[in-house]
């Protein structure tokens, strides 16, 4: 559910870097849910969310079971970075760029992070910028670990062979303002 003070504090965000929030709304909780669906957690790992907004998707990681102690949000907004740790206390917010993501995380947890849920709006990013995002999600992930993102265009986000990932759609949420699609990608064997 999207609170009333979260909307206020993602449309100041977004008035004040438009560049940097890639939707009108903040994500519908179908959406979070969607994405949430997909976590699956071993003892011992850990999931790390990049672009967290508001937190919609967060709230669903947790009601998905992901424990706090293992939930690693990343958010380059300051302003949303204070709002999420208001929000979920208990869970580490980290303030920085997503393309640092060895430099952010505790070292005894590069390699054990399961997932990598993004709500960055990398689509529409320079190639550049998309290389150095999921080439930091991959140097933290596990391996056959996975990077999950959601887009609006029907087709694949991150379409650049360089990567060397594979992608597969996992559905689409209709009733999203707009429509949005999400994404698993694996490095390919």
């Amino acid at each position: 559910m999207r609170s009333a003070h979260g909307i206020f504090v993602f449309l100041r965000s977004m008035v004040d870097n438009p560049t940097r929030i890639g939707a009108v709304l903040p994500s519908s909780s179908a959406l979070a849910r969607l994405m949430a669906k997909q976590i699956r957690l071993s003892p011992g790992e850990a999931i790390v969310e990049i672009g967290a907004g508001t937190g919609v998707v967060t709230a669903a990681l947790l009601e998905a079971g992901v424990p706090r102690d293992a939930l690693y949000v990343v958010e380059l907004d300051p302003r949303l970075a204070e709002y999420l740790r208001k929000r979920f206390p208990g869970v580490e917010i980290l303030q920085g760029d997503a393309a640092t993501l060895p430099d952010l995380l505790p070292a005894h947890r590069l390699g054990r992070i399961a997932s990598v849920v993004s709500s960055l709006p990398i689509r529409p990013m320079s190639k550049s910028v998309q290389k150095s995002i999921v080439e930091a999600a991959f140097a933290v992930l596990k391996p056959k670990g996975s990077f999950i993102q959601y887009t609006y265009p029907p087709f694949s986000p991150l379409r650049d062979p360089s990567l060397n990932i594979q992608g597969t759609r996992l559905g689409r949420i209709w009733f999203n303002v707009p429509p949005a699609a999400v994404w698993r990608f694996q490095k390919k064997v």
